[in-house]
């Protein structure tokens, strides 16, 4: 990498990094504001007293974050369980005490009279039984059964199962108890393959191969390519931590079986666009293939490269209200569920795990059983 493309590189990332900040601590900024309105809280000291707990709330979890990588122990992870769940309590508090507040705005309008400091209560209790079932739901894993048509499938293929499983984020939050029930749900489905499209690891805790070993109760094939999450925690920590699986990773590479060309993809470094061009000349066109692929990006190249069958995730829907309608903008319509352009198709998975806040509201957590039938 040249000088001039890592300093590019740098400042795209402090850029970035930037922006996360300005939101974040905007958001609890207007968390103040709302609970300041609605509590009257006047005085200097009260104020002072709620900036300094928001503000302690609000480092848990970067501070957690930091000493995850260093510190395995139980402080460690408090801190980051913390302030992961503070961060989804922010996003629903200021879903409730703002839409709230502009309903007894409309109120006062007509002329009715209100209590703020009542119905301020109420809704602060609305948020957390809302905030118990995202993290009760987080849990639930769904089965997502879809059947996929395929150009010249090869007989061999015809009725075959592949399970996709992805993000599910193996870290301090989701330990090997989730991926013991992921592999469970797989195994009952009887899959003939089982496809990782990334996020497998969080790149946060400890005994990441301890958490694995329960894949070893799959005994069919296992293919994985990596997340943006392997990069954070390292391809060599990643290689070390699957070591005592049968996972074989594609580093875009290409696995021929029985007539059906498995292609998996990369995921770039930080803030590096993907080429797939060198990856795709070494696809023999003629064959059907299933390209696996972290992201939904790239779609109208991937679309018309000759891939037949593409498998991503990342997007996890959202996970959330509000946040699942800006990854419905971000990923245009493509965030979630089966999509289909003439010979080409793509499936983007919710994924089975959860990344910084443990719950989902609207998004389930799943992992997919795809049917591959002849077209």
């Amino acid at each position: 990498m040249t000088k001039l493309a890592l300093f590019y590189m740098t400042m795209q990332i402090i850029i970035f990094l930037t922006l996360i900040i300005l939101i974040y601590y905007g958001l609890h900024s207007l968390l103040f504001w709302l609970l300041i309105k609605f509590f009257f809280i006047e005085k200097f000291n009260d104020r002072l007293i709620l900036a300094i707990i928001l503000f302690a709330l609000s480092v848990c979890f970067i501070l957690g974050s930091l000493i995850a990588h260093f510190d395995g122990g139980i402080t460690a992870k408090a801190v980051y369980y913390l302030g992961s769940v503070w961060i989804g309590v922010v996003v629903n508090l200021i879903l409730f005490l703002g839409l709230g507040f502009i309903f007894i705005k409309l109120l006062i309008l007509f002329g009715v009279n209100v209590n703020l400091r009542i119905i301020g209560a109420i809704l602060l209790f609305l948020t957390t039984l809302y905030t118990t079932y995202g993290i009760i739901h987080a849990q639930d894993i769904k089965i997502k059964n879809i059947s996929v048509a395929v150009k010249n499938l090869p007989t061999a293929w015809q009725g075959k199962k592949i399970v996709q499983i992805s993000d599910v984020h193996l870290g301090i939050i989701n330990t090997g108890k989730l991926m013991e029930k992921i592999v469970d749900k797989a195994l009952a489905a009887n899959p003939d393959y089982v496809f990782i499209t990334g996020d497998l690891l969080d790149g946060t805790g400890d005994n990441l191969s301890n958490s694995l070993a329960s894949l070893n109760k799959i005994r069919v094939p296992i293919f994985m390519v990596t997340g943006n999450h392997e990069t954070y925690l390292g391809i060599d920590k990643t290689k070390e931590a699957i070591n005592n699986t049968n996972i074989k990773i594609l580093h875009d590479d290409i696995v021929n079986i029985d007539g059906m060309q498995i292609i998996g993809a990369d995921y770039p470094e930080r803030m590096a666009r993907k080429d797939f061009a060198p990856l795709f000349a070494k696809m023999d066109k003629a064959k059907p293939n299933i390209l696996l692929y972290h992201e939904p990006l790239y779609i109208d190249k991937i679309k018309n490269s000759g891939i037949i069958l593409e498998l991503c995730g990342h997007t996890h829907r959202g996970q959330m209200y509000p946040i699942l309608f800006f990854t419905n903008l971000i990923y245009k319509g493509y965030e979630y569920g089966l999509h289909n352009f003439g010979d080409y198709n793509l499936y983007t998975t919710s994924g089975a795990g959860t990344w910084g806040p443990p719950m989902r509201i609207g998004s389930d957590s799943e992992i997919a059983i795809i049917e591959l039938k002849n077209k």
